[in-house]
C-alpha cells in the first residue's frame, strides 16, 4: 500500500512539479499524493479522508493560513504528522509552527532530496506510533495487532539511541530544548536483540516528551536492570522537563508496549508530576556480545552525537553570513560543547575579525551580498598563505548544491560542502572529521 500524504499548497505549479519529480515512485505504488490549496480544503481533506496522516502545508496561504490549519487539527480524531513550508529565513513562522505541534519543516526553494527525506522520516514514525495517542493524554493507544515476531541480531547501542535521537532533533532544535543521552559506564555497548523494536520504543517516548516539553530538554539515560542479575538487563529512561503526566494518565503510557518481549517480561514505568518534568523508564533483556562497556575507547559504529559532542569539545569556530535559522539551529546545536562560536554577519567583518591560527574552523554562507562566500573564502586563503599559517578548514553552507557548486567551492579553496538546513549529526559530524583535534578518531 503506498505512503499517502496530503500537500496544502496555494501554488498549482508545485503540484505539477511533486507530480514529476515523484513520477516512478508515483508509478510504481511507493507514494500517493493529494493536494489541497488552503489549509480549510485540508481540514476538510483530512476529516473526510481517515488515511490522510502525513502532511505538507505551507505557511502563507488565502483562506486559512499554514498557522491557523495546524492549531485546527485538533478537530481531527486522530494524529497528523505536519511538517510545514516556509520562506528562507522565516524563523519566526517556524519557531510558531513548532510550537504549534509541526513535526519538522522544510524551506523555500525547496531541495527535493530534503523533501523525501523529511518525508519518509515523517512516514517512519508515523507507523512506529500508528496505535495513536489517547484522547486527552499525550501517550500511545493500544495496539490491536498481532505481536510482530522479535530479531535477535547484533547491533551496537549507541547507534540505535543516536538514530532515535536523530528522529526528533530538528524539532529539538526549533523549540531550544537540549537533547542528551547518558549511558552508564559498566552498560555493555554490543548487544544481541532487536534495534528496530528498541529505537522505536525510544522514538515514541522522545516524540512525546519533545511535544510537551517548552523549556529545558530531555535525555535518555541508560544503565543496567537494578532488579536484574544478567549483564544485558538494561533499564532506558527518558527524562524531559515538560509538564508532566497527570496521576490518572500514567496508566495509559504503556499499554501499547504491555505484549512486547514476553521472554524477558520487560518492565515499564512512569514518575511525574504534573509541572515538575517526567521520567519514562522500561526494562528489556538482550544478549551480549562479549565487548566493550559504556566507558570503552573502541568503535563498532560511528559517534552518536553525545560521543561527537564530545569530540568537538572547546572548538573556536566563525561563522559567516547564514541566515538567522541556520545561525540559530547551528548554536542551538553546539551550545553542550562549550565551542566559541564568533558570528559575523558579511564578509567585510569576517576578513577584519580573521586570525591566522586562531580558529579551528571556519563556516561560510555560499551567498552573501557585496561580497559572497567563494570571495570571501579566496581572501581568507590569500591571508593565511601571506602571514605562512597551515590553511584553515572552510565549511561552505549552500541551500543547493547543483550545477557544479560543489566543484566551484573546492576550487575557490573551501574544505567541504554543506547544505542547509543542516542537520545536528552532519554538523558533528564534519566538525569531528575537520577540525584540528587530536583527540578525535578517524571514522568514515
Amino acid at each position: 500500500m503506498p505512503a499517502r500524504a496530503l500537500i496544502v499548497d496555494d501554488e498549482p505549479d508545485l503540484e505539477l512539479l511533486i507530480r514529476q519529480k515523484f513520477r516512478r515512485q508515483i508509478r510504481e505504488g511507493e507514494y500517493e499524493f493529494v493536494f489541497a490549496r488552503n489549509g480549510l480544503e485540508a481540514l476538510n481533506k483530512l476529516k473526510d479522508d481517515p488515511t490522510l496522516d502525513i502532511v505538507l502545508s505551507d505557511i502563507k496561504m488565502p483562506v486559512m493560513d499554514g498557522l491557523t490549519f495546524l492549531s485546527s487539527l485538533g478537530e481531527v480524531d486522530r494524529p497528523i504528522k505536519t511538517v510545514m513550508v516556509s520562506a528562507y529565513g522565516d524563523m519566526q513562522n517556524i519557531r510558531a509552527a513548532m510550537n504549534r505541534g509541526a513535526y519538522d519543516f522544510l524551506t523555500k526553494p525547496i531541495d527535493f532530496h530534503d523533501f523525501e527525506q523529511t518525508l519518509n522520516r515523517a512516514i517512519q514514525e508515523h507507523q512506529i506510533t500508528s496505535a495513536g495517542l489517547k484522547a486527552g493524554a499525550p501517550w500511545i493507544s493500544p495496539q490491536t495487532e498481532p505481536e510482530p515476531e522479535l530479531e535477535s541480531i547484533p547491533f551496537d547501542l549507541r547507534d540505535v539511541i543516536a538514530r532515535a535521537i536523530a528522529m526528533v532533533e530538528v524539532r529539538v532544535a526549533v523549540k531550544g530544548l537540549y537533547v542528551r543521552q547518558s549511558i552508564a559506564p559498566d552498560v555493555p555497548l554490543r548487544l544481541i536483540g532487536d534495534p528496530d523494536r528498541l529505537r522505536q520504543m525510544l522514538i515514541v517516548l522522545l516524540g512525546n516528551s519533545v511535544k510537551f516539553t517548552e523549556r529545558g530538554g530531555l535525555e535518555v539515560r541508560v544503565g543496567l536492570d537494578p532488579e536484574g542479575p544478567a549483564p544485558g538487563r538494561l533499564r532506558f529512561e527518558v527524562v524531559d522537563t515538560g509538564i508532566g503526566i497527570p496521576a490518572d494518565q500514567v496508566d495509559q503510557i504503556f499499554e501499547s508496549f504491555a505484549h512486547v518481549d514476553r521472554s524477558t517480561r520487560p518492565k515499564y514505568g512512569v514518575k511525574s508530576e504534573p509541572g515538575a518534568g517526567s521520567t519514562v523508564f522500561f526494562t528489556a533483556g538482550f544478549g551480549t556480545a562479549g565487548n566493550p562497556s559504556g566507558g570503552a575507547a573502541e568503535l563498532m559504529a560511528p559517534p552518536a552525537a553525545g560521543d561527537l559532542e564530545s569530540l568537538v569539545a572547546g572548538i573556536r569556530i566563525l561563522l559567516v553570513g547564514d541566515p538567522e535559522d541556520n545561525r540559530f539551529l547551528i548554536q542551538s546545536y553546539l551550545k553542550d560543547t562549550r565551542s566559541t562560536i564568533h558570528v559575523v554577519e558579511d564578509s567585510a567583518d569576517a576578513i577584519a575579525l580573521f586570525d591566522p591560527g586562531f580558529y579551528d574552523l571556519v563556516l561560510v554562507d555560499i551567498e552573501m551580498q557585496a561580497m559572497d562566500g567563494y570571495a570571501t573564502t579566496r581572501e581568507i586563503r590569500r591571508i593565511e598563505h601571506l602571514s605562512g599559517f597551515a590553511t584553515t578548514p572552510i565549511l561552505a553552507l549552500a541551500a543547493q548544491t547543483f550545477g557544479g557548486l560543489v566543484e566551484s567551492a573546492l576550487t575557490a579553496g573551501f574544505t567541504a560542502v554543506l547544505t542547509k538546513p543542516i542537520r545536528k549529526n552532519t554538523l558533528l559530524e564534519a566538525l569531528a572529521k575537520h577540525a584540528p583535534m587530536p583527540r578525535r578518531t578517524d571514522w568514515p
